[in-house]
């Protein structure tokens, strides 16, 4: 969902500054395209669409008609029509607050253009200190997010993951995990 509202801000102009530290760039470039594939098939049944798997894995399209390799081209080319509005940092449990703010000003400095920050996901982002328990960390990043946030005047998109005990009941602001900081810090929960 996220990254649809990025491809969607990228589409418009607006640049777009993604902090992946699950996923690698080419997972959530091939999740864009596989929804290209699909959004520009209007066959019945959307035949013509291709999953994740079918973008990244190059053996497949060996098995792919004309009609499927020309919708892939196509999804493909719509991508890159936007996705140089799209910036792409990966990053592992490792990547901290600190380096997120300087990837944040560099592209400001280089660009000239504030971007969206997207930011998945909270809960792997290094810990401010390694005493502290994982809330009063997540507390942390929260409040570090928000700073940045208002310094540099940008909107903040940060994917938290939820609790165990929330995945099956409707959500609550209690429903983020180790979520003090994120419901009195965060403009919107979704």
């Amino acid at each position: 969902f996220c990254m649809q509202i990025a491809d969607a801000l990228a589409a418009q102009g607006q640049d777009v500054l993604a902090f992946t530290l699950e996923m690698s760039a080419f997972e959530l470039m091939a999740r864009s395209i596989s929804r290209e594939t699909f959004l520009g098939d209007k066959t019945k049944g959307r035949a013509l669409a291709k999953t994740v798997r079918g973008v990244l894995d190059g053996r497949r399209y060996a098995s792919y008609g004309p009609r499927e390799r020309g919708r892939l081209e196509e999804a493909k080319a719509r991508y890159a029509a936007y996705a140089g509005h799209i910036w792409f940092r990966e990053g592992d449990h490792e990547t901290g607050m600190e380096e997120i703010r300087r990837e944040v000003r560099r592209h400001i400095a280089e660009t000239g253009n504030k971007p969206v920050v997207l930011l998945d996901y909270l809960q792997i982002v290094a810990p401010a200190d390694v005493h502290f328990t994982d809330k009063q960390n997540l507390d942390r990043t929260v409040c570090a997010l928000k700073k940045l946030s208002r310094g540099e005047e940008l909107t903040i998109l940060a994917i938290s993951s939820f609790n165990r005990e929330n995945y099956n009941v409707e959500a609550t602001m209690s429903a983020f995990k180790e979520s003090g900081g994120i419901d009195y810090s965060a403009d919107v929960l979704l």
